[in-house]
């Protein structure tokens, strides 16, 4: 559903997207990590190019670290 925050810009027109990224994370139930890589990876080319990807990598990176931490304490504690 959308709404009259998507009818405001509040900063640059990099955030001016076809469908915004906070719709497609809210609707689809995404957390926050794998949110921050989809925010990064729809503006890159509008904002702060490879800064952005960078950004994005580092997200990952940490997604991955807290999904293995879980394989890990699934595994540990289901033989």
């Amino acid at each position: 559903m959308v709404g009259a925050a998507n009818n405001k810009q509040v900063a640059g027109e990099h955030y001016k997207l076809p469908i915004q990224p906070w719709d497609y994370i809210h609707t689809n139930g995404i957390g926050y990590l794998a949110g921050n890589v989809i925010k990064y990876v729809s503006r890159y080319k509008q904002k702060n190019g490879l800064e952005d990807l960078y950004k994005a990598k580092h997200y990952i990176e940490k997604l991955i670290e807290e999904e293995h931490k879980v394989l890990v304490a699934n595994t540990t504690h289901n033989p």
